[in-house]
């Protein structure tokens, strides 16, 4: 009467064991490592008031796109949260950087004195044939003044690994970082 039960035991063990998916690595983008000197040591006060990704890239799955347009999504290699929330993050970090005395703010309540907003559209970001492509478009809105500007930061890689594409991918976004630096200390 055992028999039956060790064998099923052993027949649904065994399905569990073969049935595990792979497991999955995990990505955020990093802040620029580099130090690098700061641009102004102005006073600023500025809030990160809205980012706009592409829907696209609203999945976990990191996505290599094709020359053809095609997008593929890579099923082991995913962000560790939403991307455009470790876009954010990063972009703050980067900007406090190089203007150590700005007040940078993602939040209302983090500097209710913010006086100038920061506006993002980011219209392509990933990697394409060789390189990570980050396409923007930016607004910086302060009393009396108003700024447009638009950018493309581009990070030449080899092959699409994800590690390398999530430290490309930083990158760019540090490279954006500056742009907007600067953009501040244009509107300041």
């Amino acid at each position: 009467m055992k028999t039956p039960w060790i064998l099923l035991a052993t027949i649904i063990a065994s399905c569990l064991f073969c049935c595990r998916s792979p497991s999955s690595d995990h990505y955020i983008l990093v802040p620029s490592l580099s130090g690098g000197d700061p641009l102004a040591d102005h006073e600023l006060h500025v809030r990160l008031s809205e980012v706009l990704f592409p829907a696209y890239l609203d999945s976990r799955s990191f996505i290599v796109q094709e020359a053809s347009g095609r997008i593929e999504q890579q099923p082991t290699e995913r962000w560790a949260e939403p991307l455009i929330d470790s876009f954010s993050r990063s972009l703050v970090v980067d900007l406090r950087r190089l203007l150590p005395n700005a007040h940078i703010s993602r939040h209302p309540w983090e500097d209710p004195d913010a006086s100038t907003q920061l506006f993002i559209t980011v219209l392509q970001f990933g990697y394409l044939e060789g390189e990570v492509i980050l396409e923007t478009q930016w607004r910086i809105a302060a009393p009396g003044k108003d700024l447009l500007r638009e950018g493309t930061y581009r990070v030449e890689m080899g092959e699409p690994h994800a590690e390398d594409v999530a430290r490309a991918m930083s990158e760019a976004t540090s490279k954006l970082a500056y742009a907007i630096g600067v953009s501040l200390l244009i509107v300041e």
